[in-house]
């Protein structure tokens, strides 16, 4: 047997201890709540693999077209005239929203007949464990709960189609690459083979088709802007030519290059006849200034000076001037020869001033000539300056009617040329997609992936089966083992009585079950309670001792009536039934309701001896109380019980008191005035610890003698080794 000391003091936790007593503690509670988790991941994958199994298995199958980004010949030709983006990301992007459609899906559930096939087709699907189970549930509510408010239209029932449809369609771009994938999931493999291919092959069709209409209707454009273009050339040209002649132009380009020649030469002359009208105006005015004066006075003027006839006259005079005065100086004035040279003097004379009138007229009309000159030579250029500019205007507006005439030409050309490449274009059509791998009649289903499924159910059901066992037992505010009675209560433990569940010799009742069985744990552990309550304050002789508990039902009465036993073998033991309203001692013992108790004799009606029952075999008397009186407190708190138990005391050497629940009742607040010892019993995993620290502050109140707190009915299959302590490892023993 273990020093019962051990019960009463705890050994001081170290931090290593707290790590390890942790996870043990974590095991504890696992190994306790084990039947739930593993019930819960049990029934719940059970569950799930009925609906699992239930589960029509769903195929799939994937089709690859590629889609060819460039056509030369059509787009070179449609984009220009449409101006259809170019871009290979926007293009392969276009064509995979076209493939999603809800058009596409229609020709392809229209062609396919799908609304007609079983998956899809209500009337013709088998209904499976769950919809049977709803149907089963159904037929218990009234008829028209489950029936719908409305029929459904066509349309809307195409609609539901539709969306049950696109559902289970896959349209997924290759990543950096032409090719895109359309898969399709149905329970039937068949059918999930023939709507990609069915689908890659309307999609062709279909883009072929419209690729085909754009172009005749490209043509058609085409045509009806190439009449309205060549009737704008023909307006063009036909305004050229009456412009032509209407000015009689022949080459305009040439008349005015020689317009232009004429011009710089009538620019020279005029200003040469504009230099030579100055110079002779200048002499002209020399002239008109000596107006008046004498011949001679003209000599002055450069323009007489200059010239050469007059010179030539000068020069005669000078040689008659000369040879006069030679003669004169041989000859008289009379002499013929002097009468000559005088005769040809003044004939020089004359001539001269005949020359400077000469050269005087010749500087007129010389200015004259010149203005003359000068003004036609300015009239003609200002002519050609008109011709000049008129020529320029017909230029332009030649160049203009020949420009527009060459504009319509080229664009009449140009849109002539295109119409003839979309006319080739439409009879050389070809398809701009094509399928790279069509899908095939799929081997195995994709989901559901039962087994997977199951594995994963069953491993969350394990976890929400931990994680609800932890919940479980953080929710759980009971008294489960000695750390809470000694944290949460702070006193000692005397003891740890297991839970009885098999009655070995069921002639005898629980209540004296130590009696009958003295080598099992449940008699050990008694016996260890025993030694807690003797060995407790040694230096006083414990006489009375009293059993109580927070509520009824806690085992208080089997614990007082084994206790008692235990003590009987090792002196003379009286066992009292103080639980006036709800005695339970008479029971134990095989006492007849009828017989005299412990109500009676508080009752005045008889004596002590005469309500107590002798026990020669287990060495202990016993006191029950059965009947419930009116006033048990007023009768527990009598002189005439107090002064009795005074005289007890003497007579046997430990009296046992089976009290009334603490919580419930005051009376064992009274009658622990009348004790040494209380003991204060808990039933394990049941009873609130908030419920328990009222009890004992109850106690406490009125200086109750509490020496310690027995911990009742443990559950040992859930705390296998952890009491050994109390009860010396005979319950591992056992079950070993």
């Amino acid at each position: 047997m273990n020093d019962p000391h051990s019960a009463h003091v705890s050994p001081e936790p170290n931090h290593y201890e707290n790590d390890e007593i942790d996870l043990k503690e974590y095991l504890r509670i696992l190994f306790i709540h084990r039947w739930l988790i593993i019930g819960l991941a049990v029934v719940t994958t059970l569950l799930t693999m009925l609906v699992v199994f239930s589960v029509d298995p769903i195929y799939e199958s994937t089709a690859t077209i590629l889609i060819e980004s460039e056509e030369k010949n059509i787009i070179s030709s449609i984009e220009e005239v449409y101006g259809l983006p170019g871009a290979q990301d926007e293009y392969l992007e276009t064509q995979n929203r076209i493939l999603q459609s809800r058009n596409l899906s229609e020709k392809v559930i229209d062609k396919l007949e799908i609304l007609q096939h079983p998956e899809y087709d209500p009337d013709l699907q088998t209904p499976g464990l769950i919809l049977r189970a709803l149907s089963a549930i159904g037929s218990w509510l009234p008829v028209n709960s489950l029936q719908e408010d409305e029929v459904k239209t066509d349309r809307a029932i195409r609609n539901h189609l539709f969306e049950g449809f696109k559902s289970h369609l896959k349209i997924a771009p290759v990543r950096n690459s032409l090719l895109i994938n359309i898969s399709f999931e149905s329970t039937d493999p068949k059918l999930s083979a023939d709507v990609p291919n069915t689908l890659a092959d309307i999609y062709i069709k279909n883009e072929l088709e419209g690729r085909l209409l754009l172009t005749h209707e490209a043509t058609g454009s085409l045509t009806e802007q190439l009449d309205e273009l060549k009737q704008n050339l023909e307006r063009s040209e036909k305004a050229l030519q009456v412009f032509r002649d209407k000015e009689k132009l022949i080459d305009v380009r040439g008349v005015d290059s020689l317009t232009a020649r004429k011009l710089d030469e009538l620019t020279g002359e005029l200003i040469e006849a504009r230099r030579n009208r100055n110079v002779a105006e200048t002499a002209y005015r020399q002239i008109v200034a000596l107006k008046g004066k004498s011949i001679e006075a003209y000599e002055t003027i450069p323009a007489v000076l200059k010239d050469v006839g007059l010179q030539n006259v000068k020069k005669t005079k000078s040689e008659a001037q000369r040879k006069v005065a030679e003669l004169k100086k041989r000859y008289g004035p009379k002499h013929p020869k002097m009468i000559a040279a005088i005769d040809e003097l003044e004939a020089a004379e004359k001539n001269v001033r005949a020359q400077i009138l000469n050269v005087v007229e010749s500087v007129k009309k010389e200015y004259e000539v010149a203005r003359a000159k000068e003004s036609h030579l300015s009239a003609s250029m200002n002519h050609t300056k008109r011709d000049m500019s008129d020529i320029n205007r017909k230029e332009s507006e030649l160049i203009a009617l020949e420009r527009s005439v060459q504009a319509n030409q080229e664009i009449y050309e140009t849109f002539l040329g295109r119409y003839k490449e979309t006319s080739a274009v439409g009879d050389m059509q070809s398809a701009h997609a094509r399928v790279v791998d069509p899908a095939i009649l799929p081997s195995r289903p994709i989901k559901p992936k039962k087994t997977l499924i199951l594995l994963i159910t069953f491993l969350l059901s394990l976890i929400i089966g931990t994680v609800l066992a932890f919940l479980i037992e953080v929710l759980d505010n009971t008294v489960k083992d000695i750390q809470d009675v000694e944290q949460r209560l702070h006193l000692s433990v005397l003891g740890v009585s297991p839970k009885l569940t098999t009655l070995l010799n069921k002639s005898v009742g629980a209540l004296c079950y130590y009696a009958d069985n003295g080598q099992i744990p449940f008699a050990e552990s008694i016996r260890t309670i025993r030694s807690g309550v003797l060995l407790s304050n040694l230096d006083e002789k414990q006489k009375v001792i009293m059993v109580t508990s927070s509520v009824p039902g806690e085992g208080k009465s089997t614990m007082a009536a084994n206790l008692a036993l235990s003590l009987g073998q090792m002196g003379k033991v009286l066992l009292i039934d103080c639980d006036l309203r709800r005695s339970s001692i008479g029971k134990v013992f095989r006492l007849d309701s009828q017989d005299i108790s412990l109500v009676h004799f508080l009752a005045g009606t008889y004596t002590i001896d005469q309500v107590t029952h002798s026990f020669e075999k287990e060495n202990i008397d016993v006191i029950p109380a059965e009947g419930t009186p009116p006033n048990p407190l007023e009768m527990l708190s009598s002189k005439r019980f107090k002064s009795e138990l005074e005289q007890l005391k003497e007579k046997y050497d430990h009296i046992v008191i089976d009290s009334a629940a603490t919580v419930a009742v005051s009376d064992a607040l009274v009658l622990s005035q009348l004790v040494n010892q209380v003991i204060y019993l808990i039933k394990a995993d049941e009873t609130p610890y908030p419920l328990v620290q009222e009890g004992i502050k109850r106690l406490k109140k009125v200086n109750a003698p509490i020496v310690g707190v027995i911990l009742n009915q443990v559950d040992m299959s859930k705390k296998p080794g952890r009491y050994d302590q109390y009860y010396g490892g005979y319950y591992s023993y056992e079950k070993a």
